[in-house]
């Protein structure tokens, strides 16, 4: 994953806010949706390659991410953790797993979080 290829996803794929325009932003629905559908694809081994702050507190917190964990999971798509996680045993899939989530793996999930669905 190219790190402009997903910022221009991440920023298309969030809902309508006017400063989003002056970056890339849609008012497009469909293009929104889109962009939630190819965020949706992504696996999280792709997204933990991508920095899109680099930041000594973004490279504090990738130091700080349990390897371990992260590689079992490292398969998933962000669709596929996305209904983990609005399953209803989500909240122990967290506990478990959160210690391997990057910022821009979270990120990304949230955009895909709707009140639609």
């Amino acid at each position: 994953m190219i790190r402009e290829k997903l910022l221009d996803l991440l920023v298309k794929a969030n809902e309508l806010k006017e400063g989003d325009l002056l970056v890339g932003g849609t008012r497009d629905e469909l293009e929104r949706k889109d962009a939630r559908k190819i965020l949706s694809t992504l696996r999280l081994r792709d997204l933990s390659k991508v920095d899109v702050v680099e930041d000594a507190v973004s490279e504090a917190l990738t130091k700080s991410l349990d390897m371990n964990v992260a590689a079992e999971i490292s398969h998933l798509t962000l669709g596929q953790l996305k209904k983990i996680l609005l399953d209803k045993n989500g909240t122990d899939w967290i506990r478990q797993y959160s210690d391997a989530l990057t910022s821009e793996q979270i990120a990304s999930l949230v955009k895909l979080m709707t009140n639609e669905e």
